[in-house]
């Protein structure tokens, strides 16, 4: 009796174990695109920082399952996370499906480190298939930041009161920058006034020289200027003019 009911249990945990396997993989990633580039599991890609990463993601459904999901994200980034997620969707079995995700690679995270992707299916029943990759995040060679643009008193004035506007820079990319302009203009008003910033070093090189710079308070003078809402231009040139930065503001004047 014994040795029938062990046979008995034997028989039962062969036809569980293959029921839990195919259970365990009711769904796969079998594709992973990284800007258009197919990748495998544990290469090593180049990003810049500042880059748009597009990822395409494909799912497989070996059985029918309900309530999937495809996350992507990086990890070690101090400030916020990088993620994104998709909406929520059904797979019938032997049917793949496409997901698009976008991580956007922050500005300052540190280069010249590597970080690692993480791409994750899952569902509600916490069914998961992982894939991973190395990130190689470099800075970019030339890569000014506009850090902040400070108007005093503000951008609503009243008639005949003057304005002063202060642009801080901070050096974001791989190379120093010499002989920054820095140019702030009302063309509707023929305003312009320019100030330069003689040079920020390298974001990774910043030992005992400046990465940030604020340039002198440029004044506008607005004496002439009729009640009217106007747009301010803050252009920045540098890289030997090569490179520009362009912000426009709403100046209200009453």
């Amino acid at each position: 009796m014994k040795k029938l009911l062990g046979i008995l249990l034997l028989s039962i945990i062969a036809l569980v174990i293959p029921a839990l396997s195919v259970s365990a993989q009711s769904f796969e990633i079998i594709d992973v695109d990284v800007e258009g580039m197919s990748v495998a599991e544990g290469d090593i890609i180049y990003v810049e920082r500042g880059d748009n990463l597009n990822i395409r993601v494909e799912i497989k459904a070996n059985v029918s399952t309900e309530d999937l999901k495809v996350k992507a994200w990086i990890g070690g980034y101090e400030y916020d996370d990088i993620e994104d997620i998709s909406d929520m969707f059904d797979l019938d079995a032997g049917v793949k499906a496409a997901k698009y995700l976008n991580l956007e690679i922050p500005e300052d995270i540190d280069s010249n480190d590597e970080y690692t992707l993480k791409i994750e299916a899952y569902n509600k029943y916490e069914e998961n298939e992982w894939f991973e990759i190395t990130l190689k995040i470099e800075a970019q060679r030339h890569n000014l930041d506009i850090q902040d643009v400070i108007f005093s008193p503000g951008l609503s004035l009243d008639a005949n009161t003057p304005l002063f506007v202060q642009v801080r820079l901070e050096n974001l990319g791989d190379k120093k920058e010499e002989d920054i302009r820095v140019e702030v203009s009302i063309p509707a008003l023929g305003i312009t006034q320019v100030d330069y910033i003689d040079e920020l070093v390298a974001y990774e090189d910043d030992d005992d020289e400046e990465t940030s710079e604020s340039t002198d308070s440029l004044y506008l003078d607005l004496s002439n200027a009729q009640p009217g809402t106007y747009t301010l231009n803050v252009n920045v040139e540098y890289n030997n003019g090569h490179s520009e930065i362009l912000e426009s503001y709403d100046l209200t004047i009453t």
